[in-house]
């Protein structure tokens, strides 16, 4: 995939996001859209679909620059469902996992195991959910940063 298209797709976020006010980025999430650009870009010379997803992008990121003082709770909810169907693609057919993942399905094992112990081993269950939530928190945060490290995220 030509770089150069890559780098306009960026700049055409990053004017999005200047000229838009601060709540309406938080809500179109364009930092996970850039990290989107970058793993479109790496895997469209090998997957069709990244290709095909990639020009989709661009179209639909000219669609929100053109009404860009008219968006609205509709084009976020359209925009936050084209994201992830782009990263459901990515999710199953490249095996990337989004940043967090691991540290969300731990801290819940961990408070639901901090429960059990509470309640079982240590009779209390204020004292055991704390640190089935640290335990869970570390654990996931730990997943994380090694899937980080492997280039695994998106």
């Amino acid at each position: 995939m030509n770089n150069n298209r890559a780098d306009e797709l960026k700049f055409k976020l990053s004017e999005l996001g200047h000229s838009i006010e601060p709540k309406l980025v938080k809500h179109l999430d364009l930092e996970k859209c850039e990290r989107i650009i970058n793993r479109l870009v790496e895997f469209s010379s090998d997957c069709e679909a990244c290709s095909k997803h990639f020009s989709d992008f661009e179209n639909h990121l000219s669609q929100l620059l053109n009404q860009k003082e008219y968006i609205n709770k509709q084009s976020i909810k359209d925009h936050t469902t084209f994201v992830s169907q782009i990263e459901s693609h990515l999710t199953d057919q490249h095996d990337l996992v989004s940043s967090g993942h691991y540290t969300g399905i731990y801290m819940s094992l961990g408070l639901s195991l901090g429960l059990l112990f509470g309640l079982v081993i240590f009779d209390n269950i204020a004292l055991g959910l704390p640190i089935g939530l640290a335990i869970g928190l570390a654990i996931g945060a730990g997943k994380d940063e090694d899937t980080k490290k492997k280039g695994k995220t998106i």
